[in-house]
This record gives structure tokens, C-alpha cells and sequence, in this order.
């Protein structure tokens, strides 16, 4: 075959140049785009794990409480409102309240001269570093109690649902095998009752402390589905009966107290009491403690967020210590308020 020439000869040498040009191109622009993605076009690496930030663990606007859970001498935990000085960090201030001494009668469960390191939040989980004392506790049942606490205090903060406890950076195991290296969640019932269902759900029921002073949370479990009628007419029940053997506890209503209906409409529950249930007559302690009960008892359920007092089916004014029930009531603002402000 004769060898081209002229103009015909160059055209697959001008196709060669452009078909390598552009491969050149191709290959440039692949380079560019590996830096851009951090991948190598001849071995991709692993994507650079995404750093944990652990951030304060603030409020959006200052507070001047806190709830702190502390102990009777019986063994109950309780939640106490402490007034404290405005600040966007109470979380911080809450376990500082929890490790020092408490008023009064109420317990740390927590042992002395136990110092906070330092909180911050991961994600949801508060994470509170303590000193060596932490670990100072004799047995299992006050390791649990310590913890529990800890984490019923710091869940009561909007963005906590569980807590991880470090002593001194470091995560040991406490007294009794309660093991530290995982995070808590906040548990169902605060004072569960012992043999009671732990299945289904928990009733919170609030009795008085031995003092009458504060109300105390007690945990009845239940079993089975119940309409929120049948769960507030249950949980009153076991209220109007009373603590029974629970030590330390003491009845919020007085003897013949009887509810005569309970009806729901919308979140406002109606609850009609019998005439004897006033028959403390006077006694603004007992008023105070009867009503709170019911209340706190009461707003507890799902779905409850008001509750109508009436009397032999008639709507009153005023409770005999004056104690206003014209109108539906809110859950109070504070539970066992300590302090003056």
C-alpha cells in the first residue's frame, strides 16, 4: 500500500494530538477533583471521622430553681426546688446543691466531700465528672441510690435523656458491681414499690413525708391497657387508701374520702369528691398537702394537664382554708419548695 501524503497524511496525527489533549484534560480535572473530595483517583481513604463536640449544658433563659433529688432518712428519693441565683447553667448548680449538705432533715445520697469536675453534653447524654469520694459507698443499694440521684437531677433539664458518670475522667466499677462504664437513662418510677407490676406502666402516687411537709413520689406498677379515666380513678384509689406499710409515709386525705366521678374533656379532667373528703376542717398544712397531692398525683398521667375539683357534684369557690378550686387547676409550678424567694 503507497504511504500517504499531502494534507490526507496529517489528519490522523491532528486526531492523535486532539484524543491525547483531551485525555490530559480528563486526567487534570479527575486530580482536581480528588483534592476537592479527598479521595486519590488511584486509592480512596477513609473518610476522617467526625470530631464528638461537647458543649455547656445551658438553658435558653436564667433560672432561679433547681430540682435536686435527695433522700429521707426512710430511704425515699425526692425532689426538692432550691431557689438559686439566675443563671443560664443551673445544671451545674443542681449537682453542686446534691453534693453539699441539704436542709433540714433531707439526705445526699451522694458521699461527702464528693466535688464536680466538670459537666458537658455530648449529643443528649450530660456527662458530670466527680472526684475520688464518689466511689466512697458502702454497698450496692447505695451506689444504685447515688446514680439514680445524679440522673433524676440532670434529666429534669430540657435536651438530657441520660447521664454518664465519670470519677476522676475514669469510669469504675462501684461498690456492688454497679458498673459505670455505660450511660443511664432516667428510670420509670422514681420510689418504685416493691412486688407491684413493672410491665405495663407506672402510676406515680404522692404521699406526705412523716413530717407532712413534702410530698413523696411512690411508683405502683400496673398492667394492662386503661383509658385515662380508668388510670386517674386507679390512681386515686391507691392515694385515698393511703401508704399502708410504707414506712415513713403518711396519708394526703382525710378518712372517708370517696371519689363520686371522674370525667375527661379534652386535657381537663373533672373529679367530684364526697363531702367527707373536707372534714379536716381547719388546718392550712393539711389543705395545702391534700390538694398538692392530688394534683401532682394527677397531672402525672398522659393526657391530664387541668383538674376540676368539685364537691357532691358542685363546683366551690374555696376549699375550707381558702384554697381556690372556682376554676381548673395546673399542675404547681414547684414541688417541695424550700427557701424564701
Amino acid at each position: 500500500m503507497a504511504a500517504l501524503s499531502g494534507p490526507s497524511a496529517r489528519y490522523p496525527i491532528a486526531c492523535l494530538g486532539i484524543t491525547l489533549t483531551l485525555v490530559f484534560m480528563l486526567v487534570l480535572a479527575g486530580c482536581a477533583q480528588s483534592r476537592k473530595t479527598g479521595f486519590s483517583t488511584n486509592q480512596p481513604s477513609a473518610q476522617a471521622p467526625t470530631k464528638q463536640v461537647n458543649r455547656p449544658l445551658l438553658v435558653d433563659k436564667a433560672r432561679d430553681a433547681v430540682v435536686v433529688y435527695y433522700a429521707l432518712p426512710e430511704g425515699y428519693l425526692i425532689p426538692i426546688t432550691v431557689p438559686i441565683n439566675p443563671t443560664i447553667q443551673p445544671a451545674e448548680v443542681a449537682v453542686e446543691k446534691l453534693l453539699s449538705d441539704p436542709p433540714g432533715i433531707l439526705l445526699s445520697p451522694v458521699p461527702e466531700e464528693t466535688k464536680l469536675r466538670r459537666l458537658f453534653l455530648e449529643e443528649d447524654i450530660a456527662v458530670v465528672d466527680l472526684t475520688a469520694n464518689y466511689t466512697l459507698l458502702p454497698d450496692k443499694e447505695a451506689a444504685e441510690k447515688a446514680v439514680k440521684a445524679l440522673v433524676l437531677t440532670l434529666t429534669e433539664f430540657p435536651g438530657v435523656n441520660a447521664v454518664r458518670i465519670m470519677v476522676d475522667g475514669e469510669s469504675p466499677t462501684l461498690k456492688g458491681g454497679v458498673e459505670l462504664k455505660r450511660f443511664f437513662l432516667r428510670p420509670s418510677s422514681i420510689n418504685p414499690v416493691e412486688g407491684t407490676n413493672r410491665q405495663e406502666r407506672w402510676l406515680e402516687i404522692y404521699f406526705g413525708d412523716a413530717t407532712g411537709t413534702f410530698l413523696v413520689p411512690v411508683g405502683h406498677g400496673i398492667a394492662g391497657d386503661m383509658s385515662v379515666e380508668q388510670l386517674a380513678r386507679r390512681s386515686l384509689d391507691i392515694l385515698i387508701k393511703g401508704p399502708g406499710n410504707l414506712k415513713g409515709l403518711i396519708p394526703t386525705t382525710w378518712p372517708g374520702t370517696g371519689v363520686r366521678s371522674v370525667t375527661l374533656e379534652g386535657t381537663t379532667l373533672t373529679l367530684d369528691l364526697n363531702q367527707k373528703a373536707l372534714g379536716y376542717g381547719g388546718g392550712a398544712a393539711f389543705e395545702s398537702l391534700f390538694l398538692q397531692s392530688i394534683l401532682f398525683t394527677l397531672t402525672s398521667i398522659p393526657g391530664i394537664n387541668e383538674v376540676q375539683i368539685l364537691v357532691e357534684g358542685e363546683k366551690r369557690d374555696y376549699l375550707p382554708e381558702g384554697s381556690d378550686i372556682s376554676r381548673p387547676l395546673t399542675r404547681p409550678r414547684r414541688l417541695n419548695w424550700i427557701g424564701t424567694r
